[in-house]
């Protein structure tokens, strides 16, 4: 007989749909919350942060666990505990899983704080999206947030817990900052520089090696060390620049290329060595004359 006989819905964030209702399971949550059953009670519950939808209501409130109107639903997988209250269990790659106040899967759980943090896709990674953390990308890696890939071909990484390391850079780099290094933002491969090489692979900081007697190498780069051309001969070592590389006496050659002494030039075949002549850097080529030339371009003399 009096709006005192009315009996309020138990919890402050439900209500019901409209006037005249008689029974408590007519009370409905808020769409900001979702209905847990707390020792057989029923309980409106804040919607965790991963959960909440554009127009603030949850999507932990729908049986798909979607957001109403839009395409997306809560990220991750969401699995209810034996009082109704949602967990979060897992995040897709290049996420990160939250569940405490800490913004991260350690400390405290939190209910309210639960979600999956989108990794950066431009500058991060995350190796294990329900155990790590995001992490900033080394300069030698280029990082998608849930994947990444080296920006030198053929270099190394491996996992070392929620870090990727760079063990290992192929032929003509060396690798920055070295094995024991804790700055993994800065790890990359490095070109030799001018004068050096890496042949094998596997180089550290100081292990590119000076460029050979024979060779050359005129710019920081993965390249070897170049050959002096046939004709010629170089003898120093670490040597930047093709002046190094001696070209031999007028009329003389060199059976190939990356020689290192002048002993290895001889008369060209219509070249004769001159009477008297030593070799080496004082070789002494005459021309043939036309009628000592031999019908194969070899002169007899």
């Amino acid at each position: 007989t009096s709006v005192h006989q009315c009996t309020p819905c138990d919890d402050v964030a439900s209500f019901t749909r409209g006037v005249g209702a008689s029974s408590p399971e007519e009370c409905i949550c808020h769409p900001s919350f979702y209905l847990a059953f707390p020792g057989g009670e029923r309980e409106c519950v804040q919607c965790p942060e991963g959960a909440k939808c554009k127009d603030s209501t949850c999507a932990l409130s729908q049986e798909n666990q979607s957001c109403v109107g839009e395409v997306v639903s809560a990220v991750g997988t969401w699995e209810r505990g034996h009082e109704g209250f949602f967990k979060l269990v897992a995040c897709p790659a290049g996420y990160q899983l939250v569940n405490s106040t800490t913004g991260t899967s350690f400390g405290d759980f939190d209910y309210g704080d639960q979600q999956c943090l989108q990794c950066n896709p431009g500058n991060q990674y995350i190796i294990d999206p329900n155990v790590h953390t995001c992490q900033f990308c080394p300069v030698g890696l280029r990082c998608h947030g849930s994947h990444w890939e080296p920006r030198q071909a053929n270099s190394t990484w491996v996992a070392d817990g929620d870090v990727l390391r760079l063990t290992r850079c192929p032929a003509g780099y060396w690798r920055y900052p070295g094995a024991d290094a804790s700055d993994v933002l800065s790890q990359e491969c490095v070109p030799c520089a001018k004068g050096e090489e890496c042949v094998g692979g596997g180089c550290e900081e100081g292990e590119c090696t000076a460029c050979p007697q024979g060779t050359y190498k005129d710019s920081q780069s993965a390249y070897p060390c170049a050959r002096c051309p046939q004709g010629s001969y170089g003898s120093e070592v670490g040597a930047t620049n093709r002046s190094v590389c001696i070209s031999c006496p007028y009329g003389a050659v060199t059976d190939s290329d990356g020689l290192t002494s002048p002993d290895e030039c001889r008369c060209g075949d219509s070249f004769y060595l001159k009477a008297g002549s030593s070799g080496g850097a004082s070789i002494e080529c005459k021309i043939c004359p036309t009628g000592g030339l031999c019908k194969n371009g070899k002169c007899a003399f």
